[in-house]
């Protein structure tokens, strides 16, 4: 399974049923390259991957708005974090905050 879940069709970014759209979203491959694959492979005579399109777009659960709106927010709530740490990973790195530990240390002393 992969990191970003079951695969569900992605309507909302997609342009005809969401495949290439929903596949994208799966693995993290911008959509474009999968709409080029899908066309150059049936021009080259793969017919079979319409076919293939059509079941797919039809069989498979589109992914659902409270789904995305979820996934939305723990990336939003990430970010925070993300950004909350960056700012203490650059207070606790810096000169400033070296010369005073070492005065609290010779307070200490």
């Amino acid at each position: 399974m992969s990191p970003r879940g079951t695969f569900r069709l992605d309507r909302r970014n997609g342009r005809f049923l969401g495949v290439c759209a929903g596949l994208a979203r799966q693995t993290g491959i911008d959509a474009l390259w999968f709409r080029v694959a899908f066309v150059v492979g049936t021009l080259a005579g793969a017919g079979i991957l319409v076919l293939i399109y059509l079941a797919v777009g039809f069989l498979a659960d589109p992914l659902m708005e409270a789904e995305d709106n979820r996934l939305g927010e723990l990336k939003g709530r990430l970010e925070r974090i993300d950004r909350r740490l960056r700012a203490i990973e650059a207070r606790v790195t810096s000169p400033a905050f070296r010369v005073a530990r070492e005065i609290d240390a010779l307070d200490r002393s």
